[in-house]
């Protein structure tokens, strides 16, 4: 293998893991925070969340946890009025105690590489 080789796959487990710790410290904060700020947040590009963000929205999804990217918005200008359905399962996400679980490591992820 080449002394430059990157395995691709490797850093992008590496990312979810890390949009992973910050989402979970935003939910135990109770907010959520803008596209922008998650990129900022994470030191990554706003074209380098989307991937990361399906995994994470697949990995909760299996694992019958409540949706931690919905704690992501898009930006916006503006008001911001959440209700309904929307603001249920982002309550459900800001109120889980995600500090109880055994943290994932980034080999959780691969499978949704």
């Amino acid at each position: 293998m080449p002394e430059d080789y990157v395995d691709i796959s490797l850093v992008l487990a590496r990312r979810v893991l890390l949009i992973w710790q910050i989402l979970i410290c935003i939910g135990d904060h109770r907010i959520s925070v803008s596209e922008s700020q998650l990129a900022s947040m994470s030191s990554l590009q706003l074209t380098d969340l989307k991937e990361p963000l399906e995994i994470i929205r697949l990995y909760c999804e299996d694992h019958n946890l409540p949706p931690l990217t919905s704690l992501v918005h898009e930006d916006f200008k503006g008001l911001r009025i959440i209700v309904g359905e929307e603001h249920e399962i982002m309550k459900s996400a800001r109120e889980y105690n995600w500090f109880s679980l055994t943290p994932p490591e980034s080999f959780d992820f691969e499978q949704y590489l």
